[in-house]
């Protein structure tokens, strides 16, 4: 019962800042990447109303219509980013990211306006590092979240199947879900102690406590000031869809819509522990290897986009981005023993926007320059900030060019984008943590105290996109 107990602490620590964790992301804050396409991202991602490639699949699927025959989109985003953590003499410098999630799209469209097509991409993700002795090393020393999405998706340009009326085409997509996480973290042995009648017992009393009874204590000293460490490993799979409209109200002008849906993820898997540092006996008894699940909630998007093209040269976009967080409130922790007792841990995030700007000009025939800016309102309150988000409202900025030569089969576009973070962090998250077994409010329980753990000050962060595309059309 007391190991249960206090792996359930230490674990529930660990997980929330592994759930939190997205570190550097893009659009729409806390976890949302749209980096799946150099043309679009050099754009700012503002091509909800005018399709660029076959990458519209993710974007707005509805712009397939609007493409050609067969077209292939395969490339990279590497996103680098160096942290940094200002705390007076605790400051110290994360290790600098990187992170490359791919993608790949291929469509077709037949000539009655009919239009299929399949996505793979990688739209949550990231993580973060820092050394073993940072102050926040509590909290987490590493920690790495992927989702993968593959998605079929079809479209159909309702004026050519119907011979007339506006020029409207709408899409529906199924997703297939599958999501990784991964977190170490170290555990500090100084900050636990028994609770027992309303009384706390330290771990350097522990010795003269009514555990010397059992016979774990006599052999070895109870503890030799090392920290411990945990790590957890889960994935899970789940299901979604998307969609989307785009409406064509003159040659020269576009609107478009795309929704995507709120998923869940049951994440399974297992916790490891290691605590070398303490009597082997008391380890035994506390920090056993234990199985662990929860659910994460992932939000609806909604992207409004508009597309203008004042000549044959230029396009400007526009953009609205709104994700609904709603349903992220609170993180609930379930653990596989019977007599571990649930954690529920509030984030209280709020819903988020993206406002953003783009523009492309063909310099030369074969060659477009493009440039973006957007900023993200971030959904991550005072209150419930992390040393893993410390997520700030923030500015992209984005540029990009690219190869299409006329006559030929292949293309290739490329981009650069800048992404800046600063927040701090003047809380208590995360916050104490006590337990105890059973009804008896005397009983016996557990207490992990994290008033010295708390990581607080300035966080800031510089994040690198660089990008490619290569495409195909027949």
């Amino acid at each position: 019962m007391k190991k249960n107990a206090l792996s359930t602490v230490s674990i529930a620590l660990m997980t929330a800042a592994l759930i939190l964790t997205s570190a550097p992301c893009a659009r729409g804050a806390a976890m949302h990447i749209a980096t799946h396409g150099a043309a679009a991202s050099g754009m700012g991602w503002c091509v909800t109303a005018r399709p660029q490639d076959s990458t519209t699949i993710y974007y707005n699927p509805a712009g397939m219509t609007m493409l050609e025959g067969t077209q292939i989109s395969l490339g990279s985003t590497m996103f680098i980013y160096p942290i940094e953590y200002e705390a007076g003499p605790a400051s110290a410098d994360g290790k600098i990211g990187m992170f490359t999630p791919a993608h790949v799209f291929a469509q077709h469209t037949f000539a009655r306006g009919i239009s299929i097509g399949l996505g793979f991409y990688t739209p949550y993700g990231l993580g973060g590092e820092y050394d073993e002795d940072w102050a926040g090393r509590y909290i987490f020393t590493k920690v790495e979240q992927n989702v993968y999405f593959l998605n079929p998706v079809a479209a159909v340009d309702l004026k050519k199947i119907f011979g007339g009326g506006p020029a409207i085409s709408i899409a529906a997509g199924f997703r297939v879900i599958y999501g990784t996480t991964y977190m170490r973290q170290k555990i500090d042995f100084g900050h636990i102690s028994l609770t027992s009648g309303g009384s706390v017992v330290g771990p350097e009393n522990l010795i003269s406590s009514g555990l010397r009874s059992t016979g774990l204590l006599r052999p070895t000293p109870l503890w030799d000031g090392s920290d411990g460490e945990v790590t957890l490993s889960t994935d899970g799979m789940t299901y979604g869809f998307n969609a989307g409209l785009i409406w064509k109200i003159m040659d020269n002008l576009s609107v478009g819509l795309t929704y995507m849906s709120s998923f869940k993820i049951s994440y399974e898997g297992g916790a490891d522990f290691n605590a070398d540092g303490l009597n082997p006996g008391v380890a035994d008894m506390f920090f056993a290897d234990d199985d662990v699940s929860l659910d994460f909630n992932y939000p609806d998007i909604l992207a409004f986009g508009i597309s203008y093209s004042p000549t044959d040269k230029l396009n400007l976009g526009f953009e609205l981005w709104y994700g609904n967080w709603h349903e992220y409130k609170e993180i609930k922790i379930d653990f596989e023993k019977e007599l571990n007792p649930d954690v529920i841990l509030p984030q209280n995030f709020t819903n988020s926007f993206l406002l953003g700007f783009g523009a492309e000009y063909w310099i030369f025939p074969e060659i477009p320059m493009r440039c973006g800016f957007d900023f993200d309102f971030s959904p991550v309150p005072t209150g419930t900030v992390s040393p893993s988000m410390a997520d700030n409202d923030r500015p992209f900025i984005h540029f990009g060019t690219g190869y299409h030569p006329k006559g030929k089969w292949y293309y290739i576009d490329t981009y650069y984008g800048l992404g800046f973070w600063e927040r701090t962090k003047n809380n208590d998250i995360p916050p104490d943590i006590e337990k105890g077994l059973g009804e008896d409010p005397d009983g016996l329980g557990v207490l992990m105290s994290m008033d010295e753990n708390q990581a607080n000050g300035r966080y800031k962060m510089m994040i690198h996109m660089l990008g490619f595309t290569v495409g195909a059309r027949f």
